[in-house]
């Protein structure tokens, strides 16, 4: 039912969403894909319905991203964190985690085991994507993930997406990605409660056209 469920739910992203066909997204995005050896075509589309971009298919993944004027470098940041999740088959492996979790679903052991593996591939795509990028860029990574997080109403469509509420699990993410002292890690989560809890006028636009 999960999985019929989730088509569903795709196609009728897909049908309310207008695909990028050709602009400096999509060339940012074949660059990116040649830079990390991902040959599998990915398409990508852009809606208002979501307010953070996840990525979903196993044969014919595709890229959804919402309506936001984020700037080259975060379009940069968010295309290569979600063909991360595509090259690290996470998609093929969270699938075949709900079905396991369907058949055991009686066992609480295995929805705890679900979470703790969503965690762990979100942390292991964060450590992925630091690895490919320079300092300036992880500060920008890092703030655009809590940027996201403090943007997503109540009501968004439940997907496993770039950036979450979950502030645990958000400032375990922020330690990978800076990998900086004890010093400079409790600056960055002093700066990340004033963003998540007080700060509420980042601008952020509502058009890419």
């Amino acid at each position: 039912m999960r999985l019929i469920r989730d088509m569903c739910t795709r196609h009728r992203l897909r049908c309310n969403s207008t695909r990028i066909a050709c602009g400096n997204i999509l060339l940012a995005c074949n660059k990116i894909k040649k830079q990390l050896k991902v040959n599998k075509e990915v398409k990508l589309y852009q809606s208002n319905l979501f307010s953070t971009p996840f990525i979903t298919g196993i044969f014919r993944p595709i890229i959804f991203v919402p309506e936001y004027d984020f700037s080259a470098k975060e379009w940069d940041l968010i295309l290569t964190h979600e063909l991360i999740h595509l090259k690290n088959n996470d998609i093929l492996f969270k699938m075949l985690l709900t079905f396991i979790q369907k058949l055991h679903w009686f066992n609480p052991i295995i929805y705890f085991y679900t979470k703790k593996f969503y965690e762990f591939c979100e942390c292991t795509c964060d450590r992925n994507v630091s690895a490919v990028i320079n300092k300036e860029q992880r500060a920008v990574y890092a703030h655009l993930i809590v940027k996201l997080a403090r943007d997503i109403p109540a009501s968004t469509i439940s997907v496993n997406a770039f950036s979450d509420k979950n502030n645990k699990l958000i400032k375990r993410r922020i330690c990978c990605i800076m990998k900086k002292t004890k010093k400079s890690t409790l600056r960055l989560l002093l700066l990340l409660h004033y963003l998540l809890f007080y700060h509420q006028s980042l601008p952020m636009g509502l058009s890419l056209k």
